[in-house]
Formats: structure tokens, C-alpha cells, sequence
């Protein structure tokens, strides 16, 4: 009998040994479940290996629950991008498996085009001054998350929090910027996505004018002529590339290659005019 190929069932991969009992770990609603097993078995499942490439612990998970949650809102409730309802996402041995929602009713892709058209048109005819106010926007979530702090809890409540009746004690302080922390990592991630998934739909109007236009072009083709444009988030990147080759020239590399924190690497630098040059560079680098 011949055989045929297919990718595994998400329910026929086996867990590593050691790692027995991990989806205690997770929250039941990131895991592939016997009750969603008919419609998740039907779905092509892909290891996010760009964004997630190793094993999520439990806690950094968050990072990838506020960026789907947001995808799909953006997606499916606020633009109404037409054949688009989000990307669902699971936990398998703690990586990160996705699967986008297509809309497949011809009727209601329709509707949705009206919808759409209105509002990503809105951001299309403003977009400059959108696009401003989008990165001042994301500039103050970044001086809010760069203000929150985590107290030391003292031995002794201050006198003054007995007598004014505060009614809690400093590490309630400590549990609200807590909160504060994970809130802002959902709503950077929506901000993130408001002007992304509009970014998205512009891109891909454009690939498909260009493929019904120029049936010869490549796929590569169409990624070049958008390639050369200023993208903020290659900034870090850019920077870590300029302050090693800063390094090289200073005759300072080997002082990164030596065992220790990176505390102790800051402080051998300190030690010698080269390293304190580069550290001028590091602040420079470091928040531009």
C-alpha cells in the first residue's frame, strides 16, 4: 500500500525526555486540546522559528500571547483586512506553533473589503502625520516603562503609611508596578500592530499589482524595491554592528571574549584609555 506524506499531528509529537508534565506549565488555552482536535488536526501549524527560536518559558510567554492578541484584533475588528481574522498560536514543548484564520465566505471577504477600504483608507490619506504621532506615541510607552520601579521592601512600614490610614503596605506598590509592566507589554504590542498591519495590507496590494502587472517578476523582485526603506527596528541591530566594529579598531576585542558578567566587562574597559573611548561610543549607542 502506498504511503502518504504529511506532516505530523500536533497530538502524534512526543515529549522529550525529562520534560514530561510541561503543559502544566502553560495556560490550557495556548495548548493543542482533544476538545479543538478536529479543527486543529485540519490546520497547517508552523514552528515560528523567526520570532520564537527557542523554548518559551512560562512567563515570557506573554510576549507572544500580547503580539497574536493584537494581530488579530488589528486584523480581524479594527481594519477588517478582508481574508484576514488573525493568527492563532499554540504551545508544543514550549515552542511557539502558528496557523493563520483565513476568511473563506466570499459574502463576508465583501462586506469586509467596504470596511476596510474606509478605515485603512483614513490612515492611507494621513499617513505621514499618523505615522508621527504613532512614534511619539510609542516614545512615551517607553518612558513609562522606563519609570516604573521595584522597591526594596523595608523591615519597618514607613510610620507616616500607619497614620495616614494608607491601608497597604509597600509591597502593594511593587505588585501595581508589576501590573503596570505586563499592561504595557500588551499595549506597546498594539500600538506595534495598529500601524503594522495597515503597513501589511500596503505591501501586499502592491506585490499583487505588481504580479498581475509584470506576471514575469519575482517574488524577490518586489521584496527589493521595498528593501530600501529606513525600518526603526534595525536601528539596535546597527548600532551593535558600528560598536564592534569600534572595538576592532580600538584594539579592545579581546576584552569582550574574557569570562565574566557583563559588569565585569564594563569594568576592564574602565581600565584603560582605548576601553574608556569606547564606552563614550556605548553611551552614544545606547539610547539614541
Amino acid at each position: 500500500m502506498k504511503s502518504t506524506l504529511r506532516f505530523p499531528s500536533p497530538f502524534e509529537v512526543g515529549t522529550p525526555p525529562g520534560a514530561e508534565g510541561w503543559e502544566q506549565l502553560y495556560p490550557y488555552y495556548l495548548l493543542f486540546s482533544d476538545d479543538r482536535r478536529q479543527e486543529e488536526e485540519r490546520r497547517l501549524w508552523f514552528f515560528n522559528g523567526m520570532h520564537f527560536p527557542e523554548a518559551m518559558t512560562p512567563f515570557d510567554i506573554i510576549t507572544a500571547e500580547a503580539g497574536y492578541l493584537a494581530i488579530g484584533e488589528m486584523s480581524s475588528r479594527m481594519f477588517c483586512i478582508p481574508p484576514a481574522m488573525g493568527i492563532d498560536f499554540r504551545v508544543l514543548n514550549g515552542y511557539v506553533y502558528i496557523s493563520p484564520t483565513p476568511v473563506t465566505d466570499p459574502a463576508q471577504i465583501e462586506q469586509r473589503a467596504v470596511w476596510f477600504q474606509e478605515r485603512a483608507g483614513y490612515y492611507y490619506a494621513n499617513w505621514r502625520a499618523f505615522y508621527e504621532e504613532w512614534k511619539q506615541r510609542l516614545s512615551a510607552e517607553v518612558e513609562r516603562l522606563v519609570a516604573i520601579r521595584f522597591s526594596e521592601l523595608p523591615a519597618v512600614e514607613p510610620a507616616d503609611y500607619v497614620f495616614q490610614r494608607r491601608g497597604y503596605g509597600a509591597s502593594m506598590d511593587n505588585l501595581a508596578a508589576y501590573h503596570d509592566l505586563i499592561d504595557s507589554i500588551f499595549r506597546v504590542w498594539q500600538v506595534h500592530m495598529e500601524i503594522v498591519m495597515i503597513g501589511f495590507a500596503a505591501y501586499f496590494t502592491f506585490y499583487d499589482f505588481c504580479k498581475k502587472a509584470f506576471p514575469e517578476i519575482s517574488d524577490q523582485q518586489v521584496t527589493r524595491m521595498v528593501g530600501a526603506i529606513d525600518v526603526s527596528m534595525f536601528r539596535p541591530n546597527d548600532e551593535l554592528k558600528r560598536l564592534a566594529r569600534r572595538a576592532l579598531e580600538l584594539g579592545i576585542a579581546d576584552l569582550f571574549l574574557a569570562n565574566g558578567s557583563g559588569a565585569a566587562v564594563f569594568a576592564r574597559l574602565r581600565e584603560n584609555e582605548a576601553g574608556q573611548a569606547w564606552l563614550r561610543e556605548w553611551e552614544t549607542s545606547a539610547d539614541p
